[in-house]
């Protein structure tokens, strides 16, 4: 009777939860670096995206390079947890060629992550832009782009050699970026770290930035309340760094720069209120004040 009991127990007894895992190489994407996986990206990305589990988990495997020709992975997702997690264990590669971005329609970005709540990106692999193709071209294209994406988060991963920014958010609520590896050779232009706008609560820490602005084009824009600290700048070209553009409209304030160490750094502190190559004559309206240090 007692070993009756404890098979029906062992049968019918509550199951552990666990979270649904999507491999990319299952939905057939080769991962050589040559290869287009750009299809089994958009077929496991909808699947995830459709699953109801607690913590749906998309793999990208390590010891593979997945080359990509711009995705957009777009929310709402249905996860009953409204968490998605994607686990950035090899690399992702963006096309070598130009011939590649065409038929994009993803606002210029390889990677471009819309309305998806609880997002998490982790893992110790890589994202290379392949850049250097566009650093002499007038347009463009940009790496990653998170747009309204609440929960944010990216812990670990590397980005490298975009054609122009590695990371844009937009939109975002209480995003926390940790130990992002972000690189570009000193002879990148823009190719920013992170770029950030119409965001709020943002949290950058423990990061690794080495790599080549805002209110451009006249359009009013607006930065306060951000806090530096704890950072250390070597052997770069610029350090502690506010500039606006002599055109622009709208104001940038309350910015902290703390407890930062420079090391071999040409500029060490710059307030530039005429940040502008092309504009040496134009007319600088915004005032400097209440600067301490």
């Amino acid at each position: 009777m007692v070993i009756l009991f404890s098979l029906f127990y062992i049968t019918f007894g509550p199951k552990i939860a666990s979270a649904t895992t999507f491999d990319v190489t299952l939905y057939n994407a080769i991962g050589d670096g040559i290869t287009d996986d750009t299809a089994a990206f958009v077929q496991a990305w909808g699947d995830l995206c459709a699953d109801i589990s607690e913590n749906p988990t998309l793999i990208i495997p390590s010891d593979k390079t997945f080359l990509i020709h711009c995705v957009a992975f777009a929310g709402p997702c249905k996860s009953s947890s409204s968490s998605i997690l994607i686990k950035l264990l090899g690399d992702i590669t963006a096309p070598k060629s130009l011939v590649g971005w065409e038929s994009c329609d993803t606002q210029g970005h390889l990677m471009y992550f819309r309305s998806v709540q609880g997002l998490t990106i982790a893992g110790p692999g890589q994202i290379d832009g392949q850049g250097s193709i566009w650093w002499g071209d007038g347009d463009v294209k940009l790496m990653l782009l998170f747009k309204n994406c609440d929960g944010l988060r990216l812990r670990g991963s590397r980005f490298v050699n975009s054609p122009k920014t590695h990371i844009s958010i937009s939109g975002c609520k209480g995003a926390d970026i940790q130990s992002p590896h972000i690189s570009a050779p000193d002879y990148s232009p823009n190719t920013n770290g992170i770029d950030i706008s119409w965001s709020s609560h943002i949290n950058i820490h423990d990061s690794s930035i080495g790599s080549g602005g805002l209110g451009k084009h006249s359009s009013y824009t607006a930065v306060e309340k951000v806090l530096v600290r704890q950072s250390y700048f070597t052997s770069t070209q610029n350090g502690a760094r506010i500039k606006t553009v002599p055109y622009g409209k709208g104001y940038a304030r309350s910015i902290v720069f703390e407890h930062i160490l420079l090391s071999n750094v040409k500029n060490p502190i710059i307030i530039d209120q005429h940040y502008c190559t092309n504009m040496s004559n134009a007319d600088c309206h915004a005032p400097v004040s209440l600067v301490t240090q």
